[in-house]
């Protein structure tokens, strides 16, 4: 265990963007899709930055978004470009690249990509993860320890210690990954019990469904959860259209999960929409549910519900979860489904950096035997999931 000792007593560095290169610059992001998004909310928010411009081909004249202006490239005019540094938040890679030239030939001198940034990849962290240093990890080293310990092949490990330095340190390193069409079905994978009975928490528009379904063809059953209403009307569209060839039995719930059954506010934020009252802290606590109904947003408010509590006989093969932060909760919520069923586990453990050790504890403690896997599908700490197979 001498790996990850050495890793969270290493000194902290400190020498991300964020805190060091750019607030002495004016910033411009560059695309104004989900990765602005996500760049906006959890790095230009939560660092508390000011973002002078974005620029996006879509804008065919210049206009004012929130007070930033907001124009295409063509039409950006300043005498000094070496003043600003660019944020590409584009995700892919090829693209980026291609804009990174454009910028260039502009004239831009320092052009950065959002994945650059420390905070680009906490998305939910709490303040206490963020200022508390390596004193947090070291605070948690038995419990990562353990979790490190329970991992069952090399691979699993070696995600496991490089996400790790990459919180601890602050600074943006590869992580080994896999194509992301082997996400959530991965060939190296021992699953006893697979997709035939399936529930998939974040069920998006149904993009998972299509790529299990595409790939192991009609299943049993098929549960969708889906609190985020925009996303689910889309959803329940295309699980209508091709219901044939999806699941001999298909439901779709409009609902959020949890450890108890609660009204709460929800923040659509396309593919980071996010439920307010579920997020677990970093001390692996649940904070309470909102208990003024003043405080609610009535236009965005969703039903959270304890899922032990509706799926009370259903078969379930697999449980998937893609939930924005609210893994643990909502596995606490399924814990005697858990218990009753063994499904197997497709957790997604980033959202937080406790999770890459709680989640996975949380699920030993169930004492189901079950064994554990990690694979990371981005090179980021985006899209890393913990596999748990049910050994019976």
């Amino acid at each position: 265990m001498t790996e990850i000792n050495t890793i969270i007593n290493s000194e902290l560095c400190s020498d991300n963007l964020s805190s060091n290169i750019i607030n002495s610059n004016k910033i411009i992001a560059y695309g104004f899709g989900q990765g602005f998004l996500t760049f906006n909310e959890f790095v230009i928010k939560k660092c508390g930055l000011k973002l002078y411009s974005i620029i996006d081909q879509r804008f065919n004249n210049t206009k004012i978004i929130n007070g930033i202006k907001a124009t295409n490239l063509s039409s950006f005019e300043d005498s000094d470009l070496s003043k600003y540094i660019v944020v590409i938040t584009i995700g892919n890679f090829a693209t980026q690249e291609i804009i990174r030239s454009d910028l260039y030939k502009k004239g831009f001198q320092r052009v950065v990509s959002a994945f650059d940034f420390y905070e680009y990849h906490l998305s939910f962290a709490s303040t206490e993860v963020i200022k508390g240093g390596n004193k947090y990890y070291q605070l948690h080293q038995r419990s990562i320890s353990d979790a490190y310990a329970s991992l069952q092949d090399d691979e699993s490990k070696e995600v496991f210690r490089q996400i790790l330095s990459l919180y601890v340190s602050r600074k943006i390193k590869k992580i080994t990954s896999r194509k992301i069409s082997e996400h959530y079905i991965p060939k190296d994978i021992p699953f006893k019990k697979g997709y035939a009975d399936w529930i998939n928490f974040g069920a998006y528009d149904g993009d998972a469904v299509r790529h299990v379904v595409n790939s192991f063809g009609p299943l049993n059953s098929l549960i969708c959860i889906e609190p985020n209403l925009s996303s689910f009307g889309r959803l329940t569209e295309y699980l209508a259209n091709e219901n044939h060839t999806i699941a001999k039995e298909v439901l779709a719930l409009p609902l959020a999960c949890g450890y108890e059954n609660n009204y709460t506010n929800f923040k659509p934020n396309g593919t980071n929409s996010s439920i307010a009252s579920i997020h677990t802290s970093s001390k692996d606590s649940v904070h309470e549910p909102n208990s003024n109904p003043s405080s609610y947003d009535l236009s965005h408010v969703v039903l959270v519900a304890k899922l032990d509590q509706i799926l009370i006989k259903k078969k379930i093969s697999m449980i998937n979860m893609d939930i924005e932060g609210a893994e643990l909760s909502a596995l606490k919520g399924l814990k005697n489904t858990i218990t009753r069923q063994k499904p197997d586990l497709t957790i997604s453990i980033y959202h937080e950096p406790a999770h890459l050790w709680q989640i996975l504890l949380l699920i030993k403690s169930y004492n189901l035997d079950y064994q554990f896997f990690i694979r990371n599908y981005t090179g980021y700490p985006a899209e890393t999931v913990l596999y748990a197979c049910s050994s019976s």
